[in-house]
């Protein structure tokens, strides 16, 4: 038995069970500290029920998919309009090694997805989801790139995709805290307690100390506070972003038909095109006092297509799939591992400046390049309550992240993908 769902049923029960996945987080305390997304929980929670029922024999489902890349095209123009020049070049020389380290692990994370899968005898395609796409990117990039994998031929891109982010999530989560003790253990760092301990000051820069990690993410993110926001501009806003949306898409054609007499066989999503054109909108208005980007409602848009893409791409996971490349891929994000761990400790503390300041950014840093911003502010935020407080500098990490990671990201993937295809 087959039940086909049309637009509106596909959509309606893709966030239903994103709701569901969120109920599920509040009563699970595990699920609920790793910050794993309500999207994902209720989409893996469907993904082994349908699974379960599909090789039973007993019924299956066919979703209507039209509005996913709709949603897709316009999270990544909300992402657009993050990358700010400007906000990077005044966070300081901190912001500026932090964007060096997230290139830098970008291409390493593709390397070795691309590298290893050869040596397991994975295709490299597949490699590559195990990459910077679900481990930087996260399950937003996955859900954009998979999909261009899978047109190559690959149905399994999207389950593999989604499964190596959720383990990029957990992992992110738990790895920062015990990683930063051991890099104050070994090379004898003086923490915040230390220098109270000894009179010191407590290497502090004047700002509030934050507690918890809503606290840090509102400082952040001043969006994050819903009396900041108009609902007139809210309209405004996403009208302005369906307008970049749909120029985009033809610059998104434009720039194939340019490479297409360069590179052979590349085609860009049509997200790209909107995504750049966003970027030079946002950096045209901040060089013009008089044309101020109304950031707050579109970080609150994206928020909101975020979900409903997410929501929509995890109606097709399709663990049964898994069964064909399980222990390769675990052997690939294993590896994925032990390379982060080395990276942070030996070339990205030492890179921040080997001080307590240092650990922060790093620890920051595990947390983003393995799962999220919000990792990365849940974990810094658990060592300062552990090893005492530290500078706001450490407010970077997720600052320069929400930037520039994910557009940077995207760009480098397709152009990994590019090459690979």
């Amino acid at each position: 038995m087959t039940i086909e769902m049309n637009i509106i049923q596909t959509t309606g029960f893709a966030v239903i069970m994103s709701g569901i996945g969120y109920l599920i987080q509040r009563h699970v305390s595990v699920l609920k500290r790793l910050s794993i997304p309500g999207p994902v929980i209720g989409g893996v929670l469907f993904a082994i029920i349908h699974t379960i029922l599909r090789l039973s024999g007993i019924l299956q489902f066919d979703f209507d998919q039209t509005l996913q890349e709709f949603f897709q095209t316009l999270f990544f123009t909300t992402v657009g309009f993050t990358a700010s020049v400007k906000m990077l070049r005044e966070s300081g020389i901190q912001a500026s090694k932090m964007m060096i380290l997230t290139v830098a692990m970008i291409l390493i994370q593709n390397f070795v997805g691309i590298g290893v899968a050869h040596v397991v005898g994975i295709n490299p395609l597949l490699g590559l989801l195990m990459g910077s796409s679900a481990l930087v990117g996260g399950p937003g990039t996955t859900g954009a790139v998979a999909p261009s994998v899978a047109e190559l031929g690959f149905d399994s891109a999207l389950t593999i995709g989604f499964a190596a982010a959720t383990f990029g999530i957990a992992a992110g989560s738990i790895l920062g805290g015990p990683t930063a003790t051991w890099i104050i253990n070994h090379f004898h760092i003086k923490t915040g307690t230390d220098n109270l301990e000894n009179g010191e000051g407590d290497d502090y820069d004047g700002g509030e100390e934050y507690n918890d990690a809503s606290e840090v993410a509102d400082t952040i993110d001043p969006s994050n506070k819903s009396d900041l926001i108009s609902g007139n501009t809210v309209v405004k806003t996403f009208l302005l972003l369906l307008a970049v949306a749909f120029f985009g898409t033809y610059f998104t054609q434009f720039l194939n038909w340019a490479l297409s007499h360069i590179v052979g066989g590349v085609n860009l999503p049509s997200y790209i095109g909107a995504s750049l054109l966003a970027f030079v909108i946002r950096n045209i208005s901040d060089n013009h006092d008089t044309w101020e980007m109304p950031m707050d409602e579109i970080n609150v848009l994206s928020d909101l297509v975020l979900e409903v893409f997410l929501s929509l791409s995890l109606l097709n996971l399709q663990l049964w799939e898994l069964s064909n490349v399980g222990l390769g891929m675990a052997f690939i994000l294993i590896v994925q591992l032990i390379v982060m761990i080395l990276f942070s400790c030996f070339i990205a503390f030492p890179f921040f400046g080997k001080s307590y300041n240092s650990v922060m950014m790093t620890t920051g840093f595990i947390g983003y390049a393995l799962g999220s911003s919000y990792n990365a502010v849940a974990s810094m935020s658990e060592v300062t309550r552990q090893h005492g407080r530290s500078s706001r500098s450490a407010i970077i990490v997720p600052l320069v992240c929400s930037i520039f990671g994910d557009f940077i990201n995207v760009m480098l993937i397709y152009t990994f993908l590019g090459w690979l295809s």
